[in-house]
């Protein structure tokens, strides 16, 4: 009998072990193809195109994109915690989607779980502040509106897993046609959810942490007269006759060039400037 447990118990481990295997790579492939689409996004913003395909600053920033989904998610299970808590009864339209989606047989001790999801949702609501404020994002409506496009993309892949999961009648083409369209509104709400992000939300998110935010840098360039020409051209300024530029706001780094924000003296607003890696003799950094 201790055999047999002993091999069902090892069985089991394997199986955890390669399931979580799977979910942390199919996770890391997920964050790598968000974060690369929104790094090109957002560097298009600039008219900047040519990026490396293999970085792993893609694999954070992909992370950034998901994570309003995850926390809507977490809001979500928190916020059905907090009925099935408050709400012995239960409440019409919640009794109709519980028992349409079977998740009322899921539940088998539904008090220590209610709790469970409510402890988790206060919890998030009150380390995402400090854990944001401690990282140094800037927290503003810029978040409010990933949350909410987060949270729409997150509310449509309930019906996609439960439609999956607990199918009432399987193989029919009316359950088909309607996962497909339910699937074909994700997508569109997740491609709405990744242009919110690019646009608005990553130059929120310091570099150092997968951010888009510029870096404050100086440079201390080559001596070579041409070199400094060129840059003060293109609108750089130096301390005085020396080789050290003034602060610029550091946009993105390749293995070739350093990408720069300079103010247009024309229109006013910044604009990209290239700077190559092989001129530049030290760099300084100053801070986001």
């Amino acid at each position: 009998m201790s055999e047999r447990s002993h091999t069902l118990s090892a069985e089991r481990l394997q199986l955890f072990a390669e399931l979580t295997g799977k979910l942390s790579f199919g996770l890391i492939g997920a964050c790598y193809v968000a974060g690369l689409i929104v790094v090109s996004m957002y560097l298009n913003r600039y008219g900047i195109y040519s990026i490396s395909i293999f970085r792993v600053s893609y694999v954070t920033a992909g992370f950034w994109v998901i994570l309003p989904i995850l926390i809507s998610l977490i809001i979500i299970y928190g916020a059905l915690g907090l009925i099935l808590v408050f709400d012995s009864k239960g409440s019409t339209v919640v009794s109709n989607l519980l028992q349409l989606t079977e998740f009322r047989k899921e539940i088998k001790t539904k008090d220590s779980i209610s709790w469970t999801m409510l402890g988790n949702f206060l919890l998030l609501i009150a380390l995402f502040p400090v854990i944001s404020w401690s990282l140094g994002i800037r927290l503003d409506w810029k978040w409010l509106l990933a949350l909410l496009t987060g949270g729409l993309v997150a509310l449509f892949l309930i019906p996609i897993y439960f439609n999956l999961a607990f199918s009432v009648v399987p193989g029919t083409l009316k359950k088909i046609f309607h996962l497909g369209f339910i699937i074909v509104i994700e997508l569109l709400l997740l491609v709405v959810h990744i242009l919110v992000f690019a646009n608005r939300v990553y130059d929120t998110i310091p570099s150092h942490i997968g951010g888009g935010r510029p870096k404050t840098v100086q440079f201390i360039i080559e001596s070579e007269p041409k070199i400094r020409n060129s840059l003060v051209d293109a609108g750089i300024s130096f301390d005085g006759e020396t080789n050290r530029t003034r602060e610029v706001r550091l946009l993105f780094v390749t293995e070739e060039e350093y990408i720069i924000l300079v103010v247009d003296s024309n229109t006013n607003h910044e604009a990209p400037v290239s700077i190559r890696r092989d001129t530049v003799k030290a760099t300084l950094y100053r801070g986001d």
